[in-house]
């Protein structure tokens, strides 16, 4: 009958042992593998105990794949299904580290979509719309994510939302102040704050009105549309279309005349 005659600790893995069966290397195995079956020297194996016993240590190997990747950070019980899935282990194998994660208390979807809001709160870059959509790709039943998003509270929204609002409003650009306005609250939006927040932060970021940057800004997107609309269009009509574009672009109806009359009568 099959005898185990050696067993050596693997050099680059101290948690995982060689066994030789006759004199010949078999297989190796999980440290909790060995000692769950009693694996020692002269302990003779029948096919059947060698069969379980791999059967054991390719389940063993599943659950320490779970535990590698919650290593790095909390998870959510569908991310570890999808890893592991990834990882091709068989479905029955998934079922069965889930439950015993679970009973080790190593699956807490509030737990870890609480800690998820607290880590988007410190990165201050998303509002909680968006944080809510990503706990929803994660898996994350829907009354634990209304129960974790309450950490947010309106203040670190406020804080989160304005900085961002006042760097894009310090940034240089060719667009009227109604247009970085409307492009702000745009940016906003699409971060996934909420409509109070957004209105609170334009009421109170600063968009001081730069008139040289404006003139800039007027005279680069009219003669781009001048260049457009005068290969088609002369007089009135070209000047209503000059005027409708650049007014859809936020400039004001004085600065508007004034570029259109300076640059129409260029042309004469």
């Amino acid at each position: 009958m099959p005898t185990i005659t050696k067993i050596t600790t693997q050099k680059k893995r101290k948690d995982r042992y060689n066994i030789f069966i006759d004199k010949k290397y078999a297989f190796s195995v999980d440290e909790d593998v060995l000692v769950k079956y009693k694996l020692a020297k002269g302990l003779t194996l029948e096919a059947n105990a060698i069969i379980e016993l791999l059967e054991a240590e390719s389940l063993q190997q599943s659950y320490v794949t779970a535990i590698h990747y919650l290593s790095y950070r909390q998870r959510s019980e569908m991310e570890i299904k999808r890893h592991l899935l990834k990882k091709e282990i068989e479905p029955d194998h998934v079922d069965i580290v889930m439950n015993r994660l679970d009973k080790e208390n190593l699956l807490d979807d509030l737990a870890f979509a609480e800690s998820f809001v607290r880590e988007r709160i410190r990165q201050k870059k998303k509002g909680p719309k968006m944080i809510i959509q990503e706990l929803m790709e994660k898996g994350v039943s829907k009354s634990n994510i209304n129960e974790a998003i309450k950490i947010m509270t309106f203040a670190d929204q406020y804080e989160t939302a304005f900085q961002f609002a006042q760097k894009r409003a310090d940034r240089p650009k060719k667009e009227s102040k109604e247009k970085q306005k409307q492009q702000i609250r745009a940016a906003l939006m699409q971060r996934g704050f909420e409509t109070e927040v957004i209105n609170e932060v334009m009421l109170n970021i600063n968009m001081a009105v730069d008139e040289e940057a404006e003139q800039e800004a007027i005279k680069h997107h009219g003669e781009k549309m001048y260049r457009r609309y005068s290969k088609k269009f002369s007089g009135y009509e070209l000047r209503q279309k000059l005027m409708t574009a650049l007014y859809t672009r936020g400039f004001k109806k004085e600065q508007i005349n004034e570029f259109i009359d300076k640059i129409l009568n260029n042309e004469e």
